[in-house]
């Protein structure tokens, strides 16, 4: 029994060992993910001491400091991962944890069992709104991140994606699990097998995401969108136009990047680079991507990834129609000339687009 309800203290205690070990390859997210796994170490291996009746001053000192820091490192977490701006207000996170080490003490050594509990009620308040706050806001950041991702890259990621859609849910389930231990658990006495199990799945959820958040290549971590910049081409001027009829130095501006954008797919065919980004677009056409941006989704109806996809579909058509090659060969000219970074990448989205695979769809043509 002991064994299993201590599953999430070992889990934390490999990602602390691993993180540690691994921490110079990215210390801009690993450093908070790191101290996330260290809070979680602490806090549940002073739930193994509570489960052998192993209490006291120091063992619930740790328990509450250390619990009340888990979600708002992770929240830190999911900040650096998504380059989200930093809040002012983020920081009250951490107050309950500060407020908790003093009074612990402080009640602990005078004796104040009266104060004590009305602390550990704050305790818990503390904790559950941390959980709704960070679950939620970071639900919030990691699907702007997803969008972005869309927006930024050539190539839509499909892994990538999938691993952060898979980090939505686990912090939902966690989020959820820490909830229903705190309060079914502790304040309602439910008996020890009920914590136990609570515990286990516990411990499977910090394996997840300790997987996932490692797996994370480092082109997920898309930079915010741009913000307006004083250079900019398309400038929000008023007209000095007589007649309000005639198109503002916007919308003119507009057209001819759109033109420019239009020409420039066409005729150098930039799609064929394997890692092309919604930058190296925009400072081609000397402009700024959110710019670019705005064209694919107000005149295409569609964001860069899926444009760009579009075009590699295309001329990905043209190669099974037209090319000699079969097999593993054909693949490879195909992901060659096309831009594709990848052989898995290609067979998905042309499978998106097409609604069959390209052998499917080179046997079709040869029918017809």
């Amino acid at each position: 029994m002991e064994i299993l309800f201590s599953m999430p203290f070992w889990a934390s205690v490999w990602w602390v060992a691993y993180l540690i070990l691994s921490y110079r390859t990215d210390p801009y997210t690993r450093g908070p993910l790191l101290m996330f796994f260290v809070a979680a170490m602490l806090s549940y291996g002073m739930h193994v001491f509570a489960f052998l009746d192993m209490r006291g001053v120091v063992t619930d000192t740790i328990y509450y400091v250390a619990n009340l820091c888990v979600f708002p490192f992770m929240g830190l977490y999911i900040r650096h991962l998504t380059h989200e701006k930093k809040r002012a207000w983020c920081w009250l996170l951490w107050a309950p944890a500060v407020i908790m080490l003093f009074a612990t003490l402080i009640c602990e050594l005078e004796g104040l069992t009266d104060a004590m509990l009305a602390f550990v009620i704050f305790a818990r308040a503390s904790f559950l709104c941390q959980v709704v706050f960070v679950v939620i806001y970071g639900r919030k950041m990691l699907l702007g991140l997803i969008g972005r991702a869309d927006d930024f890259y050539s190539d839509e990621r499909g892994e990538t994606l999938k691993l952060l859609r898979v980090m939505l849910l686990v912090v939902s389930l966690a989020g959820i699990v820490s909830v229903l231990i705190v309060t079914l658990g502790w304040t309602f006495g439910i008996r020890r097998v009920f914590i136990t199990l609570l515990m286990v799945l516990m411990g499977v959820i910090w394996w997840i995401f300790g997987y996932q958040t490692t797996r994370l290549p480092i082109f997920a971590r898309v930079p915010p969108a741009d913000e307006m910049s004083k250079k900019q081409v398309v400038k929000r001027e008023h007209t000095t136009e007589k007649d309000f009829g005639a198109p503002t130095l916007a919308e003119q501006t507009e057209f001819k990047l759109r033109q420019a954008l239009e020409e420039y797919l066409v005729k150098d065919e930039p799609w064929r680079t394997p890692d092309l980004t919604i930058v190296d677009v925009a400072k081609a056409l000397g402009t700024n991507r959110s710019y670019i941006s705005k064209i694919f989704n107000t005149y295409y109806h569609t964001n860069f990834a899926q444009a760009i996809s579009r075009l590699r579909v295309e001329e990905a058509k043209k190669v099974l129609m037209t090319s000699s090659e079969t097999g593993v060969a054909l693949v490879e000219e195909i992901i060659e000339r096309c831009g594709f970074p990848s052989e898995a990448s290609f067979y998905r989205v042309f499978r998106e687009q097409v609604g069959e695979t390209p052998m499917a769809y080179k046997r079709r043509l040869k029918k017809e």
